[in-house]
């Protein structure tokens, strides 16, 4: 079942070779197991020119993400501490049985 078609209009900056990979997403703690997996080299295609698959004139503007903060600059909750130096957290106190 084909689910969508993506065509990469930056032509200078796009791969036509690279790796494959398995995206796990983070939950709870689990076992993945990835078995039987089957891969097949495509004949060679054409490339679909950006011209051919104009951007629609209603389609949402796509701005670039925003740089991430330094970490560990600035006054702040567990910022500026030498490492090593973390409170231990007490263990949790067992409940009485009733």
């Amino acid at each position: 079942m084909q689910t969508v078609d993506l065509y990469d209009h930056h032509e200078a900056d796009r791969d036509l070779a690279g790796v494959i990979a398995f995206q796990i997403h983070k939950g709870p703690a689990m076992k993945v197991e990835i078995k039987n997996v089957k891969l097949r080299r495509l004949n060679k295609a054409k490339l679909t020119a950006p011209s051919d698959t104009p951007v629609p004139a209603d389609a949402a503007d796509v701005n670039p993400p925003k740089a991430p903060k330094a970490k560990g600059k600035g006054k702040g909750k567990g910022k500026g501490k030498a490492p090593g130096k973390a409170k231990a957290k007490a263990p949790a106190k067992a409940k009485a049985k009733e």
